[in-house]
């Protein structure tokens, strides 16, 4: 694979705008996981997976035709992603989201423009792995006081923050499974 100092020179627009790549905790040899973050582009539509060099270099130059900032992890496959739910430095609520069959995505946006999601299972906070808990209300307590939905891949005893969203979605007999009106009233 090439260093990421040729990578983001690869990727320079004309007229002088750059555009970046962030590392992180990405391997030497970029292959592994690619979000490119826009404010008109859902995460998951804005987002592929490299097998190889030739696909990452693909899947950057899509990226970079709807974005000037792409942010690069290492793959983790796991069969779900945890969501903690966060209120001014305090759990919430806790669900897992599955992938969609057969996928590495929670959401499979297919060619033809149908899409595939998931499916979830809401858990009580207490029963959350505390690595997972503690991970998330560290990366929430970070950014400081409000509503975030923290998403978290665990694998064994290890967990690591994927992203913190400070607008999460709360789908009623999904996230409110567990707390009913009251998750409403403390929000």
């Amino acid at each position: 694979g090439q260093p990421a100092a040729e990578l983001e020179q690869r990727h320079q627009e004309a007229g002088g705008h750059r555009k970046h790549v962030d590392y992180y905790g990405f391997p030497a040899d970029p292959n592994g996981m690619l979000y490119g973050r826009s404010k008109t582009v859902p995460v998951s539509h804005g987002m592929g997976k490299a097998a190889s060099d030739e696909d990452y270099q693909k899947i950057l130059d899509v990226l970079f035709q709807k974005t000037a900032i792409v942010l690069a992890q290492e793959f983790l496959p796991t069969s779900f992603d945890w969501r903690i739910g966060i209120l001014n430095g305090s759990p919430l609520f806790a669900c897992k989201y599955f992938m969609a069959r057969g996928h590495w995505q929670i959401y499979h946006h297919n060619d033809s423009g149908k899409s595939q999601t998931g499916s979830f299972e809401t858990v009580p906070v207490h029963k959350v792995p505390k690595h997972v808990l503690r991970n998330a209300l560290d990366a929430a307590n970070a950014i400081g006081k409000g509503l975030y939905g923290v998403d978290v891949k665990a694998i064994d005893d290890k967990s690591v923050i994927i992203e913190v969203n400070d607008n999460p979605s709360i789908d009623y007999g999904v996230e409110d499974a567990i707390l009913g009106d009251e998750l409403y009233r403390l929000i």
